[in-house]
């Protein structure tokens, strides 16, 4: 084998040995990504949490609340003010907007706004 081919093979044995690769550094254990996927999926859920419990739309309300807003609701519907209607009924339900868009129209068509 020439002098420069047993350089090259000898260069190729060290790299494998040390754990480096052709694509510009070491590579990342096995243990290390898992580790790191396991941090960001935790972060991730921590974030979610955060956001959802400082919704007040989401907070729950007591039963002598929901009394009130149910005739803020009421009072809103017959008003026409849909708008504050659908945050009542988010308020009131812990529902999603979508949600409490669709329910506030089958109330607006089950009963006639009274102007």
């Amino acid at each position: 084998m020439p002098a420069a081919a047993a350089g090259r093979a000898g260069s190729r044995d060290a790299r494998a040995r040390s754990g480096s690769s052709d694509q510009g550094g070491p590579p990342i254990p096995e243990a290390v990504n898992t580790a790191l996927f396991i941090s960001l999926a935790i972060a991730a859920l921590l974030f979610v949490l955060v956001v959802r419990g400082s919704s007040p739309e989401l907070a729950p309300v007591s039963a002598r609340e929901q009394a009130d807003l149910e005739v803020d609701l009421a009072r809103s519907l017959d008003e026409g003010r849909k708008i504050d209607a659908i945050k009542l009924y988010r308020r009131i339900h812990g529902v999603g907007l979508r949600e409490a868009k669709e329910a506030i129209e089958r109330l607006q068509a089950e009963v006639p706004a009274t102007s």
